[in-house]
């Protein structure tokens, strides 16, 4: 995924020599973002002093990113990270998910659970590289 959208570049809004933040193809919601490491990795705690650096700027950039061109909204973010376990999961690569609020659910997405998604990962990419 994150080489595709490396070559594309249809959906990147950041990227440093460790991390990549891009609107997902199939976003749950407006704006989402995700943040990968570019380095395969299956848990976030392995993170050295550099890379957390890193993180952090790309963090920071994706929020200041979204709280321009979405006049400061209110958002949610997740860390997904593999369990902790003896050994690694080498099929697992964690990443963090911002989900931003861009709208209220109401009757479709409350009574189906199907979410509306009302602006496209593209357009949502342009509109934050932009910001």
């Amino acid at each position: 995924m994150i080489d595709w959208e490396k070559k594309k570049k249809l959906r990147v809004i950041y990227e440093n020599k460790d991390f990549i933040a891009f609107e997902p193809f199939a976003s749950r919601v407006s704006y989402e973002t995700r943040i990968f490491p570019k380095k395969h990795a299956a848990n976030f705690e392995s993170l050295s002093k550099k890379e957390r650096r890193h993180l952090s700027e790309t963090l920071i950039v994706s929020l200041k990113k979204l709280k321009k061109a979405l006049d400061d909204p209110d958002y949610n973010f997740f860390i997904h990270t593999a369990p902790a376990k003896d050994g690694v999961d080498g099929h697992y690569h964690w990443h963090i998910e911002i989900l931003p609020k861009t709208s209220i659910w109401a009757g479709l997405e409350l009574g189906t659970g199907i979410e509306v998604v009302a602006i496209s990962p593209e357009e949502a990419a342009k509109s934050l590289k932009k910001a």
